[in-house]
This record gives structure tokens, C-alpha cells and sequence, in this order.
């Protein structure tokens, strides 16, 4: 198959339009199965999938090793997937990394067995209300918030505001008097009403050594019908935020990452079923005998031995050798009725034995399945094999057994929704949410009952099965008349509710604020943190929405903490504000406590300052530095806007540590050191691109169409010019960031036109960001230079706010051309058309010499590929660590994990490019030294360089250099168009 793709690479190249159809259509399916899968909606994953294709089409001339183009248009499907989940952040679904052969045929199945079944999914959800209706309301209560919504009975206590003994009493009779109602249960849950009707059903799994050391989690997804019980994926995280080898999790051997048949049913001994397996293997699945099986857990007879052959595994380089003699062989499972999986034993190509047993396990329903799958069953197993020091022990947990509800595509749209986030001074981590939501009328389907969904966005929580609903409790929801309704969980941070009328609903939650107790891929920063006297909540973590516009929230705290947003605050009430949207919600940060609180103000423009810790007596000198950003914006505009913005700044980690990010209008930055001159040096471009965004951003000057180049990449250049302007940046910093942008921009350039990269700006930073930056310099040298340094950029960018951010008028590339060409007195077009629609590289070398400035840029001579090195010739299968701050290695057989990279053959390594350099000259089968620190201790491990020995290891461009310094000689003008775009204070 790889052939064909490079067959069909070179011909489209060689401007065969046929061959571009047929490659299309020879991946099409799993692309829009992929995407579909990303996302959760079929149709928007079909327009996903067309862009997918065309961005393929637009990129393949930068494609350098067409044999790797099935993993370089996966890249580009997940960029398309995640730009569309930047938008619609309420729609996300968890990213199965599942390769092609894996994804093609489920999906579309699945997509009309759903249509088929929606009907019997209403009749079992009618099943279930009448039973709950025949009860009394006070016993209705506590059986839907225990059984269906999964609260404690101490929690049904607290919310119902009645006694433990009440509600035990209460559950008590109300079980006795569904039993009476045994006769319906069996009449309207019999095989007709669950004829076909697929139920999805999520596991979670936690992997541990036996002395408790978390090794990964994950969580395993599977598909049910009276036909068939199916595993359909997993997503899961290992040690260390890297992906797991499936040495480290149990459910990898029983759930491959890939669509299989586990049961067919009915189940009888003899039955045999093909299969597709991962990595386009082929598996053979026979049961083939009940044996009786002891294990720790107890003896069980008459288990149903399961059987599965897998052969011709094409795990696709690096990891080939490894990955095929772990899939291969033979799988043998062991169920017992009614309690599950009790024994596994796999035989791999290799050798290796991987054996597992269960330790224990709870059933909260006995059922006579060989796999029990009622939310809450849980078990724990104990396996091992040659790829571990030790056993493991691995618990699963059924989280999710639902069916597809009617109507979804259509749900209840709500008119309002009114928020009460309360945090007590003696539970500083538990935040109590409280919300009304008013549903619109003449939303909805045409029916009684419509379906209310409710989520939580996935932003950043990929890799963790259950998302934020990890840290949720007691969620429910209840009607005017007090009422619990019945909700369920339908997806990851996804849940329903029917409702049958548009009164007011009160949705109720707690969030247990322990999400400090783990790293993100983000940051700590920007996750939610305790410290003595600071509440951090990202709006993402916080809380739950369903489609609404008209959004207000109230804060209730001890009267001596503060508040801190960036949303409007409603006069009358200190603690009481009005979100813009669902976005503004969410993607904002939420401050609490005793910290220190400043607002910097200038007009309408506010940026509300919040310092903790050791920081709190530094706030004093933030302030008046973020105030004299406003004013230098101000001075370039001749206006200020109306915005405002939130600044975190508190104490973390080890002297010399940064760590920050934005979300919104939100800034959040954490500093190991002191809030000083020194650490100003990170936080302050943060603080002032988020600044000049609302002079340039699109909350100020918004354009038509897309043009991100110029939002994006003039607000950062502004960021930079006013701090150095004000003094607040040093000459010399200034220079260096001006050259790593320069360095980001021709690592990127020629792919694609600055202008077109906007179309997926997130992974194209370095085009839009740092290209469009350096547009702006480029700007701003000519027109300096024509008019005799009488005109500048400055004065383009205060006719810009004049025409279109006063106004609200869109603008549009075309209306950036007409500007600059009435200030600079000369037709820019041609410029346009080479370096910002066109792909031509900028001339920057030559616009510098006008500010008496040289510039020298380096192209790194060829160096081996790094992915090369480590996976083939070092056999290093993960290798990373902060900037800076060591490289460490694990899940590589070879090595233990946590060691770290010291020096190759003496020359110490401290970056990638180190490990290129060293293996400049290296050959598969030469001997080489590397230096590794291990438990503390320096030892030498010497390597035999793995790989083809008759071949080179590939070459890649090298790394960039680009340097800027002072012309001595420069002229008069020359050094007035330099001190005018830097200023002449000095770094202060």
C-alpha cells in the first residue's frame, strides 16, 4: 500500500490530476472516520475531511520522504480537527490515535445503526420514568440521585437536607416496591426492545506497581448489541505525559486500539469469527472450550476460553521489529458468567509471556454475562511478562453504559443561564455551582420530552479519559417543582437530560479543586491551583454549559478575599458579572482570596493585576509598569479602547522556573524566582501582546474574510517596539527576539503564502505569528525610508483604528494595501503579492540596511535525522524534559526509565540538535558511548548503533542562525529611522 501512495505522490507532482482523485479516495474513509471520531459530529467531519485533502493537495511539494505520508496526513487531519474544535470547544470528542485500517468501517455502520435504534432508545428510557413514576416523590428523589446520578448516601443527605437514616429508609422501600413491578421490567426489557440497539460503554483503567507507583491510565471504549460485543478504541497516558508502550497497560492486550469482534453472539463453543487487527494484522477468534480457572480471586468454573490467532502485524517504522513481535501470537482469555474476564495468557512471536489473573472485583448488579458491563463494576487484576521488573496491578472501572437518546442533533436551546460559583473559607477546595438555566421557547424537537445537553469543553485534557468530570461531584439537575431529573452521561463531559416543559432548571455540582495533584500538557498555570492565599479556576475546568449567549454569574467568597476576572462587572455588585458569550466564559480565568489586587487603567482600558505569595509586595512596582504599556499604545493610537484584561502572576517551582500562558483575555504566569527586573523578561511579552491586542487584535479592528497575518503578527510586533520603547526592554533583547522570529519564519517559509497559513493559524504559528511580525518590520524600514522617517507603521496602524476600530467595520487585505500605499506614497501591491500572498522569501537583509542594521543569516549544514537517531539507531523511543533543564529517557528497552542524556562520546548534549551534531558521521553497526545519569550516579553505556547497515542515516536541513548587529557606519538617517523605532530610553 505504501507503493501505491508514492506512485500516486510522484504523479500528482508530476501534474496528474487522476492520480490526486485516487489518493483521495484511497484514504477518504478513514479521514472522515478519524475526524468523525475527533469531534463527534458526521457531517462537520465530512467538511474536515475535504479540507483535509486540499491542505494535502496545497503542502505535497514540502512533503520530504513520501513513504511517510500516511503519518504526515494524519498531522494535517488532526490540525484540521483541532482548529475546528477551537472553534466549537463545546463539541469535543477524546482522539483515539487509531491507525487506518482500524477506523474505516465501524464508524459508518455505527452511524446507521444509530438512526435505526433511536426508536427503541426512547422506548426503554419510557420504561424506565413510568417505574420512577409509580414511586412516591420523596423515594423518586433519593433512588435517582443514588443510583442514576451516582451520589453517596452522605450526598443525597446534604442535597435533600434530610438524615443518613432517611435516606436509607427511603431507597429501602423504594427498592421494595420496584421489586413488585418485577413483571413490566421483564414484559418491556425483553430481546425486542433491545434488538439492535447498540450501548456504548467506557472502562477505566489505572495501572500501578504493587507498591502503588502510578505507572499510566487509560480509558478503553466498546460497543454492544445483541449481536455483537465490540472494542472499538482506548486513549491513554503513561508515564510521565508520555504514550504508553502496551507493556504498560493490561486493557491494551484485551482491547486493541482497533476495532474487534470480542463476542459474537450467540456465544458456542466452536463459533469462529475473523477479524481486522491493529497495525493491519488479522486476527482469528475462536471460543473454544469451558474450563474451570483458579485464580487469586477464587475458582470459576466453567469459563468460556477465548481464543484469538494474530498474524501479519505491519507496525510502520520505528518501532517496527518491537511492535510486531508484540502484537503476533497467540491471546488466550478466560471469562467467567456473571463476573468477567478472570485469566489472560499471551503467547508473542518473540517468546515473551504476558499473564494476568483478577485479585477481585465488585458487581453492583449480578448479571449473567461473560462480560458484566453495569456502570460501577470494577475489578483488579495482577499480570506481568518479560518487559517489567515487576508485576503490575491494574484496576478497571465501567464509567459509562448508555444508548444514543432521540433527538440529539436537535436539543432544548436555553435563553439564559445564571451562575452562583460559592467557595467557603474552611473548603478552599470545593468550589459549589449553581446554575439556572432557562430554556427557550420553541426550542427543541416537536415532542413531550426534549433532550437538554450539557458539557463541559475538552481543551487540553486529551489525553484524560474522563476530562474535567474527574474532579466533578453530585451532579444534577431538577425542575420548578424541585424534582430530580434523570441525567445521563452520554460521551466524555457530555451529558442529557429530558425535560418536558421551558420552565427554569437548576443545575447543581460541586468541583473538588485537585487538579494541582497532576502536571498538564499546558502547564501547572493554567490548570486550577490552591495556594494559602490564592483560588486559580480556569472557566474550562469550572463549568458546565449548554448553548446560551445571555450568561451572568455571581461570586460568593469570605468578604475578606478578592475577586479577580476579565468579565464585566455589573456596577451595582462587587462580585457579580455578565460573561459576552459562551467563549468568554469559559476560556476565562477566575481569581479568589487574599492576594493582592491592583487595577491599571488608563480610559476604559483596564488590566486587573493579581499577585500571591512573595509576590504580593511586588504588585506595587507591576503596576505602574502595565499602566505605562497602556499609555505607550495609547501615544501610537491616539485613542484607547474599551477591554479588559486579567494578569495571575504567583510563585512556583524552583528559582530560575517560568511558566505562563493566555487564554481569552486572561494571563497566567507562574515564576520560580522573584517578580522582578529579571523575571519581567518572561511575563511581560505575555502581558503585552495580550495589551496590544486591543488596539490591533480582533476585539479592536476585525477583519472580513481572514486575515490572521495582520491581527496576529502586528500585535506582536507593537508588543515589542512598545517595550522598548518605554525602556522596559533592553536593545539587546529586543534584537534577539527579533532573530528568533526571523529563524521561526524560515523554517516555515515557502510551504505556504503568510496570508493562507491563517487558514490554520495554530499550527502555522510560525508563519502567521512570527511571519506576519516580520511583515510588519518590513513595513515599517520602507516606509520609514521613502517618506524620510517623516512617516511610519504608526501612522498605518492609527488609521487602521480610525477607519475600522472606531467604527466596527471589518477590513480586508485589500484595505491594508490602500493604506499603506497613501502613507508610504508608493504602490505596495507588488510586495503584497510576493511575501504575504506569495511565497517569496522577505528581504529583510536588505530593508535593515536603511536603519543601519546588518543581518546575517546561517543555513545549518544537513545533519541526520533526529527521529532517525533515536528510534533507530539509539533505540531511544522517548526522549524529552524542560528546556534546558536535562533530557531524560524512557519506555526504551534498552535503558531504565529516568535516565538522562549526559554527553555522546564525550561531547556533552544539552539540545536535539546536539544529538545531530554528534551523530554527523555515525553508521548503523559503529560502536558509540553515551553518558548517562542513572539513580544519581554518572555511568557509561555502550551502544551498538542499531539499523540498516548497508544505508546512511537520512540528512535534514540543519538548524538556523540569524544574527543582527549595528552598522558603524551608519548615517544620520539611518540612525534616526533605528532610534525611532526603538526609542532612546534604555532598558529601566
Amino acid at each position: 500500500m505504501k507503493n501505491e501512495d508514492v506512485d500516486l505522490i510522484h504523479r500528482i507532482l508530476a501534474g496528474d490530476e487522476a492520480a490526486f482523485t485516487a489518493l483521495v479516495e484511497r484514504h477518504r474513509k478513514w479521514i472522515h472516520s478519524l475526524a468523525w471520531r475527533e469531534i463527534g459530529d458526521f457531517h462537520a467531519a465530512q467538511e474536515i475531511t475535504q479540507d483535509t485533502f486540499i491542505q494535502t493537495l496545497k503542502s505535497l511539494p514540502t512533503l520530504r520522504d513520501p513513504n511517510r505520508f500516511l503519518g504526515w496526513l494524519y498531522v494535517i487531519a488532526k490540525r484540521q480537527c483541532i482548529e475546528w474544535l477551537r472553534r466549537k470547544p463545546i463539541t469535543m470528542q477524546s482522539l483515539d490515535t487509531m491507525p487506518k485500517a482500524e477506523l474505516e468501517t465501524v464508524f459508518y455502520t455505527q452511524y446507521l445503526e444509530e438512526e435505526q435504534t433511536r426508536a427503541s432508545t426512547d422506548g426503554l428510557r419510557a420504561v424506565v420514568e413510568r417505574l420512577l413514576r409509580k414511586l412516591p416523590e420523596s423515594e423518586r428523589s433519593v433512588m435517582v440521585l443514588h443510583y442514576f446520578n451516582g451520589l453517596t448516601y452522605e450526598e443525597v443527605s446534604e442535597r435533600l437536607d434530610v438524615s443518613l437514616n432517611t435516606v436509607k429508609s427511603r431507597l429501602y422501600r423504594a427498592r421494595k416496591r420496584l421489586e413488585q413491578e418485577e413483571s413490566m421490567l421483564r414484559e418491556n426489557l425483553g430481546p425486542n426492545l433491545l434488538k439492535n440497539e447498540p450501548r456504548y460503554i467506557s472502562i477505566q483503567a489505572n495501572a500501578t506497581t504493587e507498591n502503588g507507583e502510578h505507572l499510566a491510565e487509560g480509558g478503553f471504549e466498546l460497543t454492544q448489541t445483541d449481536k455483537v460485543f465490540t472494542s472499538t478504541g482506548s486513549h491513554t497516558m503513561g508515564l510521565h505525559g508520555d504514550y504508553p508502550l502496551p507493556m504498560y497497560m493490561l486493557l491494551h492486550y484485551i482491547n486493541h486500539p482497533n476495532v474487534i469482534d470480542l463476542f459474537k453472539f450467540p456465544l458456542a463453543i466452536g463459533s469462529r469469527w475473523k477479524s481486522e487487527g491493529p497495525h493491519k494484522s488479522k486476527a482469528m477468534i475462536t471460543l473454544e472450550a469451558h474450563e474451570t480457572v483458579g485464580v487469586s480471586a477464587g475458582t470459576f468454573p466453567s469459563c468460556l476460553k477465548h481464543k484469538t490467532v494474530f498474524t501479519d502485524a505491519d507496525v510502520e517504522e520505528p518501532d517496527a521489529e518491537h511492535g510486531n513481535a508484540y502484537l503476533n501470537g497467540t491471546r488466550y482469555l478466560w471469562f467467567a458468567k456473571g463476573i468477567g474476564l478472570v485469566k489472560m495468557r499471551y503467547e508473542h512471536s518473540n517468546g515473551v509471556i504476558t499473564e494476568a489473573e483478577l485479585l477481585e472485583y465488585e458487581m453492583p448488579v449480578q448479571e449473567q454475562e461473560y462480560l458484566p458491563s453495569q456502570i460501577g463494576t470494577q475489578w483488579t487484576y495482577r499480570w506481568h511478562n518479560d518487559y517489567n521488573d515487576e508485576a503490575i496491578v491494574e484496576s478497571w472501572h465501567v464509567t459509562r453504559n448508555f444508548s444514543h437518546s432521540k433527538n440529539l442533533d436537535n436539543p432544548l436551546e436555553l435563553a439564559s443561564a445564571r451562575y452562583e460559583v460559592r467557595i467557603n473559607e474552611d473548603e478552599p477546595r470545593v468550589a459549589h455551582v449553581k446554575c439556572v438555566l432557562t430554556p427557550k421557547a420553541d426550542s427543541g424537537p416537536k415532542a413531550d420530552r426534549k433532550p437538554l445537553l450539557l458539557s463541559m469543553t475538552r481543551f487540553g485534557t486529551e489525553w484524560l479519559y474522563d476530562g474535567y468530570a474527574r474532579y466533578l461531584q453530585g451532579l444534577t439537575v431538577t425542575n420548578v417543582h424541585g424534582e430530580t431529573l434523570l441525567i445521563e452521561e452520554i460521551g466524555k463531559t457530555q451529558w442529557v437530560a429530558e425535560v418536558e416543559s421551558t420552565s427554569p432548571l437548576t443545575l447543581q455540582y460541586k468541583v473538588l479543586i485537585n487538579h494541582d495533584e497532576r502536571d498538564w500538557p499546558f502547564g501547572r498555570n493554567e490548570a486550577p491551583y490552591v495556594q494559602e492565599d490564592c483560588i486559580f479556576l480556569p472557566g474550562y475546568a469550572l463549568f458546565i454549559v449548554g448553548e446560551v449567549k445571555d450568561i451572568q454569574l455571581k461570586v460568593d467568597v469570605p468578604d475578606s478575599w478578592h475577586v479577580s476576572t476579565p468579565w464585566e462587572q455589573i456596577a451595582s455588585d462587587e462580585h457579580h458579572f455578565v460573561c459576552e458569550d459562551q467563549d468568554d466564559l469559559i476560556f476565562a480565568y477566575l481569581v479568589l482570596g487574599e492576594y493582592s489586587k491592583r487595577l491599571a487603567k488608563l480610559g476604559d482600558a483596564e488590566v486587573v493585576i493579581a499577585t500571591g505569595g512573595r509576590f504580593k509586595a511586588s504588585i506595587d512596582k507591576v503596576q505602574p509598569t502595565i499602566e505605562s504599556l497602556l499609555h505607550g499604545y495609547s501615544d501610537v493610537f491616539d485613542a484607547t479602547p474599551t477591554g479588559k484584561i486579567l494578569f495571575v502572576a504567583n510563585p512556583y517551582g524552583e528559582k530560575g522556573y517560568p511558566g505562563g500562558g493566555a487564554s481569552g483575555r486572561s494571563i497566567s504566569v507562574h515564576v520560580g524566582g522573584e517578580l522582578d527586573k529579571a523575571s519581567r523578561r518572561f511575563w511581560l511579552p505575555l502581558v503585552g501582546y495580550m495589551i496590544s491586542s486591543l488596539w490591533v487584535g480582533t476585539q479592536a479592528i476585525n477583519f472580513r474574510g481572514q486575515e490572521y497575518w495582520f491581527s496576529a503578527g502586528f500585535t506582536g510586533y507593537y508588543s515589542d517596539i512598545v517595550s522598548i520603547r518605554l525602556g522596559l526592554t533592553s536593545e539587546s533583547d529586543f534584537l534577539r527576539s527579533f532573530e528568533r522570529k526571523w529563524e521561526s519564519y524560515l523554517s516555515r517559509q515557502g510551504e505556504l503564502s503568510i496570508r493562507e497559513a491563517g487558514e490554520d493559524k495554530s499550527a502555522n504559528r510560525e508563519l502567521v505569528y512570527d511571519g506576519g511580525s516580520l511583515i510588519a518590520v518590513a513595513l515599517d524600514l520602507q516606509i520609514r525610508t521613502l517618506t524620510q522617517n517623516r512617516s511610519s507603521l504608526d501612522d498605518v496602524m492609527k488609521q487602521m483604528y480610525r477607519e475600522f476600530g472606531l467604527t466596527g467595520v471589518t477590513y480586508t487585505i485589500n484595505d491594508v494595501i490602500r493604506i499603506v500605499n497613501q502613507i508610504a506614497g508608493e504602490d505596495f501591491k507588488p510586495f503584497f503579492s510576493k511575501y504575504v500572498t506569495g511565497t517569496e522569501r522577505l528581504p529583510l537583509e536588505q530593508y535593515l540596511k536603511a536603519a543601519g542594521m546588518n543581518a546575517e543569516v546561517a543555513f545549518g549544514e544537513r545533519l541526520p535525522s533526529l527521529n532517525y537517531i533515536l528510534f533507530e539507531m539509539l533505540q531511544i523511543k522517548s526522549l524529552g524534559g524542560p528546556t534546558g533543564r536535562g533530557m531524560f529517557i524512557h519506555h526504551s528497552s534498552e535503558y531504565q526509565d529516568d535516565d538522562e542524556l549526559i554527553d555522546i562520546n564525550g561531547t556533552p548534549v544539552k539540545t536535539f540538535d546536539d544529538i545531530r551534531k554528534a551523530a554527523k558521521d555515525w553508521k548503523s553497526g559503529d560502536a558509540v558511548a553515551l553518558t548517562l545519569k542513572r539513580e544519581g550516579k554518572e555511568i557509561i553505556l555502550p551502544i551498538t548503533l542499531s539499523g540498516d547497515t548497508s544505508k546512511r542515516p537520512p540528512l535534514e536541513p540543519g538548524p538556523l542562525d540569524v544574527t543582527i548587529t549595528k552598522n558603524m557606519d551608519s548615517t544620520n538617517l539611518q540612525r534616526a529611522i533605528w532610534s525611532s523605532i526603538v526609542g532612546d530610553k534604555g532598558e529601566n
